[in-house]
């Protein structure tokens, strides 16, 4: 029984997924237009072929490592690049392939079968005890094909575009202010330059109500500084002209990956800000997201 667990492994189990894929991938295009399942098989043994290829380098016995590594790599990325070369001739669009996922399933299909037959072959030909290691670098043929396609999501990707919050003497009155509810406050911290020459933020330590705008709130936040510490005002204005001002929060860490910007017309409760959050004001041009 054992044996036959074995030999289905090592010989079976890889083709039989093949198979399936393939089938899968038919029924998937197929619900939107035509596949062409005899050139898809054609493309897929001609493709195993080219890709098994490389494993005669391994008849470099013990020499494969590293000058024949280095071999297998440059070969299946050179064929990779041919890969997508190919996709704009009659033969590959006559297939029915025009989904970037499409084009990656059916990679991965032609890679588990070229695959399964190097790692037979490599261990037959070479007897060197590193055939499964040697197989993997079959994964460098599906890199121009993930590379090109994240250069094109990557490429469609929207630029950012953040509304600047322009401080003014509009806003919520005095009395309004008066009768805001101190228990639901929250400690936040500020860190803001007080002028764009500033080297290092200055930082505060204020209570925000989460029922009012960050704008509005911001608003205050100035007058407040401003009117406390005369000597060291907050500048609103740059050459004369207004400035304005965005707001962002690190969601998890301290890195630019992770930044959220703030809606300054919404309040606290939509922005998510969190009680002892840090909130990094910087200013901006009006126009434009240029920042100091």
């Amino acid at each position: 029984m054992n044996i036959i667990i074995v030999y289905f492994l090592k010989f079976l189990l890889a083709p039989l997924i093949a198979i399936v894929s393939l089938m899968v991938l038919n029924n998937i295009v197929k619900a939107k237009k035509s596949f062409n399942i005899k050139k898809a098989i054609v493309l897929v043994l001609l493709l195993t072929i080219v890709l098994v290829a490389p494993v005669l380098i391994s008849l470099l016995k013990y020499e494969f490592v590293w000058v024949g590594l280095i071999l297998t790599v440059l070969c299946y990325l050179f064929i990779g690049v041919f890969f997508m070369l190919f996709q704009n001739t009659k033969f590959y669009k006559s297939i029915g392939l025009d989904n970037k996922f499409h084009t990656l399933f059916f990679a991965f299909i032609v890679m588990l079968l070229s695959g399964w037959l190097y790692y037979l072959i490599f261990e037959k030909i070479s007897n060197l005890p590193y055939a499964l290691w040697a197989m993997l670098s079959i994964i460098w043929f599906v890199l121009p094909l993930l590379y090109t396609m994240s250069l094109e999501y990557f490429l469609n990707i929207s630029k950012p575009f953040y509304k600047a919050w322009n401080v003014s003497d509009n806003g919520v009155s005095d009395m309004y202010w008066d009768n805001v509810d101190v228990f639901k406050l929250i400690q936040v911290t500020v860190k803001i330059k007080r002028n764009p020459e500033d080297k290092n933020y200055s930082s505060f330590s204020v209570k925000l109500p989460m029922e009012v705008s960050v704008g509005m709130w911001f608003n205050r936040f100035i007058e407040d500084q401003n009117f406390r510490f005369p000597d060291r005002m907050i500048d609103t204005y740059l050459e004369g002209e207004p400035i304005g001002w965005i707001f962002y929060t690190n969601k998890w860490f301290n890195f630019p990956l992770f930044t959220k910007v703030l809606d300054a017309e919404k309040d606290g409760k939509f922005n998510k800000i969190r009680n002892k959050q840090t909130i990094y004001i910087r200013r901006t041009a009006l126009n434009t997201i240029e920042d100091e």
